[in-house]
């Protein structure tokens, strides 16, 4: 489970295809710290196992197996090497919320329709496929949202 707060971006090393998965290997930095093969870290919201880990200068290289469905599924199938990628431990039971709860898995990759900056804020529209819209819920159909 994990907050949704990133805590780092990291920097993709390699993204290359093998025999049954793709290899996708991140440069991290303190979400790199103690991570050890078949733990969890988040990368671009994506939840990924471990499965190689090695050391570069102040950096720890993390490689991830992506299979096909987390490849045609999530924004990684974009990513080339130099790209920034943001990066999230895990929530740890004893740890600091800070954030929110996300549970959810990748169903889909949305577009930026609108980016616009207002006072300190971002405002972003963004479209997502037919087959994801059905698990939308606007806000305002949420019963907390409304004005007492």
């Amino acid at each position: 489970m994990f907050t949704g707060i990133v805590e780092e971006t990291g920097a993709v090393d390699r993204v290359r295809p093998a025999e049954k998965s793709i290899e996708l290997t991140v440069r991290a930095g303190v979400t790199g710290r103690g991570l050890k093969t078949g733990a969890s870290l988040a990368v671009n919201g994506c939840c990924l196992t471990a499965v190689k880990l090695g050391k570069a200068g102040k950096s720890r290289l993390v490689q991830f197996d992506l299979l096909k469905e987390t490849w045609d599924r999530t924004n990684l199938q974009y990513v080339k090497p130099g790209a920034l990628v943001n990066l999230e431990r895990p929530l740890r039971p004893d740890g600091n919320l800070g954030g929110h709860f996300v549970t959810g898995h990748i169903d889909g990759i949305g577009t930026i329709i609108r980016w616009e900056r207002m006072g300190q804020d971002h405002v972003l529209d963004i479209a997502a496929p037919a087959e994801v819209m059905r698990y939308i819920v606007s806000k305002a159909l949420l019963p907390w949202t409304a004005s007492a």
